[in-house]
């Protein structure tokens, strides 16, 4: 679905600076984010400058021709464009303590993965290093958010639907721009780890979740990179992810949803699609408060 690319929502974020408190029902994130209002919006343009006409060779809406045209060189030149105004955000959200450090990890980048394999692992490589450049300089709003959640009642009165989301990838920036984005669908998403209180042991967690998914009308499942892009390595769903789905499944609740952001052009691994994901439907669109898919 286009406008859950990061592309899209990161653009969508940017365009809407003023407008995204208003959406947010959840007072402790609402405080939050507009305490590290600075730090969360560079973040955002950092990360959009840095994948603009980049990400678009990987949408699963484009066509297997298109992207199998989108060679290293296409990547490496298109990277070199975005850095140059990427090191200017760069300056915006790093402390002087990881600066250079940071600068020095984006200027040798193309340098570093010369020998990858091919234009999905570079993008890989890439993700993940903005991934752990965002996660270093949103880390104060991430411990706050976390550290004044403890305690909060399991509960969280909302006036929209719930929907429970399950994901693989890490990236907390994508979660966290997903949720304000839902919010302003009417949708009131459950990313464990902004609602969540410090759990003491596996049986508290399982407890706490299984509550939770009783509550969700919804179920939502967000792939991993390595997934969708068919990276080397295990793509079996994690062990948490499964445990989700399939306490779902239990309740009897059917509407189950996945993002599929990216794809690559057939290949053996693209058929061997999880018999985990069998009864969920791809995301199509969001309308009146509510996931729909085909």
């Amino acid at each position: 679905m286009e406008q859950l690319s990061r592309i899209q929502l990161y653009k969508w974020i940017l365009s809407s600076e003023n407008n995204i408190y208003r959406f947010i029902e959840n007072k402790r994130i609402k405080t939050e984010l507009i305490k590290y209002k600075d730090d969360f919006f560079n973040t955002v343009r950092f990360n959009f400058v840095m994948i603009r006409n980049i990400e678009s060779y990987y949408a699963s809406s484009i066509s297997d021709e298109i992207k199998a045209s989108f060679t290293k060189e296409k990547f490496k030149n298109l990277y070199q464009e975005n850095l140059n105004s990427g090191l200017e955000n760069l300056n915006d959200i790093m402390s002087q303590k990881h600066l250079e450090t940071e600068r020095q990890l984006y200027l040798t980048f193309i340098d570093e993965i010369s020998d990858t394999a091919n234009p999905y692992y570079m993008f890989n490589k890439l993700m993940n290093q903005l991934d752990k450049t965002s996660n270093r300089s949103l880390s104060l709003l991430y411990q706050d958010i976390e550290v004044n959640g403890k305690g909060e009642s399991l509960y969280i009165e909302h006036k929209n639907s719930q929907v429970f989301l399950s994901y693989a990838s890490e990236d907390r920036l994508y979660t966290l721009c997903l949720y304000i984005y839902m919010s302003s669908q009417g949708i009131n998403l459950y990313v464990d780890w902004l609602f969540s209180d410090f759990k003491e042991n596996g049986i508290s967690i399982k407890h706490h979740l299984f509550q939770v998914l009783k509550n969700s009308d919804q179920f939502l499942f967000l792939q991993s990179l390595n997934s969708e892009l068919q990276i080397k390595g295990s793509h079996n769903i994690k062990g948490w992810c499964s445990w989700e789905m399939g306490n779902y499944y239990s309740i009897k609740k059917r509407e189950k949803y996945y993002i599929e952001l990216y794809s690559r052009p057939d290949t053996k691994r693209k058929t061997e699609r999880s018999l985990q994901l069998d009864g969920f439907k791809k995301v199509s669109k969001i309308e009146n408060g509510r996931i729909h898919g085909i």
